[in-house]
């Protein structure tokens, strides 16, 4: 059995870098196709080009590295931890000499000052209050001024409320049949069996995250020379590829003043 119990989101990650499949360290468990709908949607924002220098904190796969790079763009990737970064480099080793992976955190890139005219930061803001004050002093320092900097899946309520599963496995998968439907459910069962009877890993998460207001964030953005360009709400696709947009985040391009 492979069932994990984990702690911190940076032992979560460390354990996805274990996975057979790379798409793990998109968090986005056998959804790759939701990973290239959402890489693709910044990547269309963000208008990639040629000469370019694009960070991507918590680049997970790499994928919209990728996306960059064929755009002409010079892709820098930073992950937390060991096993992550060697993971991604290993993808990209022989692939591409215009993408680096680093290891760091959106509060510390070790990164140069102003050093990137499109930096992007997707699905990362779930930790506390002061990590995320951290995170934008961080990234308006490796933003050059009037460049763009993407912020995304950043939750406006609490996405745990009624989630009153806890630990259970058999709650949870009950509670994805009555609230995500039948798709979802046998999905997520399959998943289950596969760790019960393989060696392929499961993952019981943290159960709490960072949210707040998009008045709440722009504001605290604007604290950090981060002024507010345009906001929307997230989308991802369903197992039937119909777009979705999400009642719980929103995505955020500011401008570095």
């Amino acid at each position: 059995m492979s069932i994990i119990k984990v702690k911190t989101k940076l032992d979560e990650y460390r354990y996805r870098a274990k996975s057979a499949d790379i798409n793990e360290l998109s968090g986005r468990t056998n959804r790759s196709d939701i990973t290239h709908f959402v890489n693709g949607e910044i990547a269309k924002r963000m208008e990639f080009k040629q000469g370019d220098i694009v960070v991507d904190i918590g680049c997970g796969d790499g994928t919209l590295l990728e996306i960059a790079e064929s755009e002409g763009s010079f892709g820098i990737g930073i992950l937390p931890s060991e096993e992550e970064v060697t993971r991604v480099r290993d993808r990209f080793l022989t692939n591409s000499d215009r993408i680096k992976i680093e290891q760091g955190l959106a509060s510390k890139t070790e990164l140069p000052d102003e050093v990137a005219n499109k930096v992007v930061c997707n699905g990362v803001f779930l930790l506390d209050e002061e990590d995320v004050n951290l995170a934008l002093k961080e990234i308006s320092r490796i933003t050059k001024p009037n460049s763009f900097v993407y912020i995304g899946e950043l939750c406006f309520r609490d996405e745990t409320e009624g989630k009153n599963y806890g630990d259970s496995i058999l709650k949870w998968l009950l509670w994805v049949l009555w609230n995500q439907g039948g798709g979802e459910f046998l999905s997520r069962l399959k998943q289950t069996l596969r760790a019960i009877f393989t060696t392929e890993q499961m993952l019981i998460l943290p159960k709490s995250h960072y949210y707040c207001t998009p008045e709440e964030f722009i504001s605290r953005a604007k604290s950090f020379g981060l002024n507010i360009n345009e906001h929307f709400p997230h989308k991802s696709i369903s197992l039937n590829n119909e777009v979705i947009k999400s009642s719980s985040r929103q995505d955020y391009i500011f401008i570095k003043v």
